[in-house]
Parts: C-alpha cells; structure tokens; sequence
C-alpha cells in the first residue's frame, strides 16, 4: 500500500471514526470497524492518532493492545523482537 493509499484511507475513516465515538461507542469497536475497513493496523494507528489528539506512539499502544487487534499481537511481537535483535547484532559489529 502506498503512503498515498494509506493517506486517503484515513481521511476517509476519520468521520466515522470520530462520529462513533461520540455517539457513545467504545474505543474497541471503533478498532472493530477500522480493521473491517482498512484492514491495516498502520492505518488504524493514524486514524486512532488523529481521532485521539494522541502521539503515533500512544496510539501504537492502543492498537496493539486492543481486542481487535489481538490476532495479530503476538506475531507483531515476535517481529519486533527479531527487528531489535537484529539491530544489536550490528550495532555489535561497528
């Protein structure tokens, strides 16, 4: 998905996104229906951000502890983990 793609999706989520919310909806089903929609946790970390008034890194957070969302936690974990990893090893080699 280019960063254009990725742009027009969450201008177009953000209404909905905001409008849930205020019509009293949690912050899960939110992230229920931006996974429905967008089917890209990338996106809905910016829509969370924008909707939120929240950095990208909170929003991260909230993302990826959400119920949502948790299908996927583990595996965005053990990525993370090898990318870290990874990161070490050559930080050694300098």
């Amino acid at each position: 998905m280019s960063n254009n793609q990725i742009q027009n999706q969450v201008e177009r989520l953000i209404r909905p996104s905001r409008q849930m919310l205020q019509d009293g909806k949690s912050l899960d089903d939110v992230l229920e229906y931006l996974k429905a929609e967008s089917k890209s946790k990338m996106v809905s970390i910016l829509v969370i951000s924008k909707i939120m008034d929240s950095s990208v890194g909170d929003a991260k957070l909230l993302v990826h502890k959400s119920k949502a969302w948790k299908d996927v936690k583990q595996r965005d974990e053990e990525i993370h983990e090898k990318l870290i990893s990874e990161i070490e090893k050559m930080s050694k080699k300098k």
